[in-house]
């Protein structure tokens, strides 16, 4: 969290539905087109390492872009005026919680996910949505685009989930765990 700008250097959000991360067979492209081509006059930006499948002839609004630095990272999603997390409900997917959720959240990005690992418990947090096939895209969009979150919302949620606070007891934990 301490890497994040404050609140009055988060930038002015852009018309970007934007995903952060590596894609690979977790991403589901499918669900990202059918957003994409319902949208189409919305930017849909994906930024990160492609591992496998990447489909041919993308929407013109889907916009790849590569791997970049946490720094990076940062600025691209404080431009998103809707963060993106469109992964499949698989095995490995069950157990993940992502790291791009606390990120998204903590620069008051509204965030669209699929129903799948952790997200599952999220989907009634503020700034939470449940996408899937067949959605609403043009009602979502203008419902969540134009939602944001105040300093004081962004600063409750940065010191909940702040790394330091999540694992202050690890070491307890862990030494807990060699005495036995």
């Amino acid at each position: 969290m301490e890497r994040l700008p404050f609140f009055s250097e988060i930038k002015q959000k852009r018309e970007i539905i934007g995903f952060v991360g590596t894609i690979a067979s977790w991403f589901d492209w499918g669900l990202v087109i059918e957003i994409a081509e319902a949208l189409p006059n919305i930017c849909v930006q994906l930024i990160g390492p492609r591992a496998g499948y990447v489909p041919a002839n993308l929407p013109r609004n889907i916009e790849l872009l590569p791997a970049c630095t946490v720094a990076e990272a940062i600025a691209y999603c404080q431009n998103f005026k809707v963060g993106l997390i469109p992964f499949v409900h698989n095995q490995l997917t069950e157990s993940v919680d992502p790291i791009k959720y606390y990120e998204l959240r903590a620069l008051g990005v509204p965030i669209w996910t699929t129903n799948f690992g952790s997200m599952t418990k999220r989907t009634s947090e503020p700034g939470v949505t449940l996408i899937q096939p067949g959605s609403d895209w043009k009602k979502l969009w203008l419902e969540k685009s134009n939602s944001s979150f105040g300093e004081t919302e962004i600063f409750a949620f940065r010191k909940k989930h702040d790394w330091s606070l999540r694992f202050k007891n690890m070491a307890v934990w862990l030494n807990l765990k060699e005495e036995n």
